[in-house]
């Protein structure tokens, strides 16, 4: 029980490095993969606030798009919504059903 406890912490506190990493490098190097990459690493991690509050903050900060995505006021904000739906879904339909005990 204690060493899975033990490697649930580690990979957290590895998710959270990651993480942390991926959004200071997605705010000082406004290059736009790389914030997918981080809202789409935090919102699939289960972070859905505060992957939502840093995909709000850098299209605030980055402001509107001007090519396709320009009727898309807030894309990142988007983006990370619809991450946050489908992943509930994913978990829902793999990890939460119930299987019979017996063929």
């Amino acid at each position: 029980m204690e060493i899975t406890q033990n490697i649930k912490q580690k990979t957290k506190n590895f998710q959270f490095l990651i993480l942390s990493c991926l959004l200071i490098l997605a705010v000082l190097v406004p290059w736009w993969p790389l914030a997918v990459a981080a809202v789409a690493f935090a919102t699939l991690s289960g972070n859905f606030l505060f992957a939502l509050f840093f995909a709000l903050a850098v299209d605030i900060l980055w402001g509107e798009p001007t090519n396709a995505l320009r009727f898309l006021y807030f894309p990142l904000a988007v983006f990370t919504l619809l991450l946050a739906v489908s992943r509930a879904l994913a978990w829902k339909y793999f990890f939460d059903r119930r299987l019979p005990r017996k063929l």
